[in-house]
């Protein structure tokens, strides 16, 4: 750990508490120029410290100001790269991420920003992306896996978001926390989380060259923040909790949760836990896929994580890509 680092972790062991230049500098063996130093970095990285005149450093206690030091101090993910770049505003993470990536930045980088301009959904749409309000982070891959496996990614990337959300929840609340296929997460049948995965691929070996797995997650505000638009699917964290978690906890928190069910566990234990959770089983749905538009029923998640249909005509199939709407009444639930 750098001594910017331990500077950051001492101060987090007791926010609010004002502590010397000298504690510092005696507990580090430093001068405390070199504190004062280490100090002026971390404020320029956006790390919530500030300085009391005559008296020492404190770290403020109710801050949700995003921080590279607050947020790598607690990654615990040993095989990712601990590499985090954080943005006041880009015009979209994933961009970002895949630019590094192309630059040959390492597996497990996470670009982070406080609002997103152009923030991405699938098949083309937005992803609403205020300053202040939520996570819009993405992370960078590097796996040995073949395109076919692409899909599991986004599918642990899901799983990952639902288990860090149902932390925050009383057990017997827990059930509410749902994944609509194949990269939603709902709670109480309002979306608050959507994940993008996007890649490349490396022709000579047919393999990911990179994956970049993008989160958004709606953390603080109220329906009358969000466009009219989704005003009636949409939500924010903070309906459902008396505390919300610091959005630098939350983002550590996914991606140790990312890495530890990518790393550590099988895929065929992760996608029953997905299926566990899926949104749309049982329900109704339309299925717009190639330019044409189905219904039926929703009869599972398979072992591959594809959708599993029982469609209005009688039929049976699996669905590997495609938008699908939930229908009330026989009409698409906006």
């Amino acid at each position: 750990m750098s001594t910017k680092d331990r500077i950051a972790s001492i101060l987090e062991q007791d926010p609010g508490k004002v502590i010397s230049g000298a504690a510092l500098a005696r507990e580090l063996k430093i001068s405390r120029t070199a504190v004062w130093k280490h100090m002026q970095v971390l404020m320029e990285e956006g790390y919530p410290v500030k300085a009391v005149p005559n008296k020492g450093y404190v770290l403020e206690e109710t801050t949700d100001r995003l921080s590279e030091a607050l947020i790598r101090n607690r990654l615990k993910c040993p095989s990712f790269s601990r590499i985090v770049h954080v943005h006041k505003s880009l015009d979209s993470t994933n961009e970002t991420g895949k630019m590094l990536a192309r630059d040959g930045e390492a597996h497990g980088t996470l670009v982070v920003a406080d609002e997103q301009v152009q923030g991405k959904g699938r098949r083309g749409k937005t992803f609403f992306s205020p300053s202040g309000k939520g996570i819009y982070m993405s992370i960078l891959l590097r796996p040995d896996i073949v395109p076919e496996e692409a899909l599991h990614l986004t599918i642990q990337a899901a799983v990952a978001v639902t288990d860090v959300l149902e932390e925050l929840f009383p057990a017997d609340e827990r059930s509410a926390i749902q994944i609509k296929w194949v990269n939603d997460v709902y709670i109480h049948e309002r979306k608050v989380a959507g994940i993008l995965t996007e890649a490349a691929m490396e022709m000579e070996s047919g393999k990911m060259d990179y994956v970049v797995v993008g989160i958004g997650v709606n953390v603080v505000g109220e329906i009358s923040d969000l466009p009219e638009s989704i005003r009636s699917t949409a939500g924010f964290l903070s309906e459902h909790l008396r505390k919300v978690p610091s959005r630098n906890e939350l983002i550590a928190a996914i991606a140790n949760r990312l890495e530890e069910l990518i790393t550590n566990e099988e895929f065929t234990r992760t996608i029953q836990r997905y299926a566990a959770k899926s949104y749309l089983t049982g329900k109704t749905v339309q299925l717009m896929q190639n330019g044409g538009i189905r219904r039926g029923i929703v009869a599972g998640i398979d072992e591959k994580g594809r959708l599993v249909m029982n469609y209005e005509d009688g039929s049976r199939g699996v669905v590997h890509s495609g938008e699908v709407e939930l229908l009330k009444d026989g009409k698409v639930n906006k």
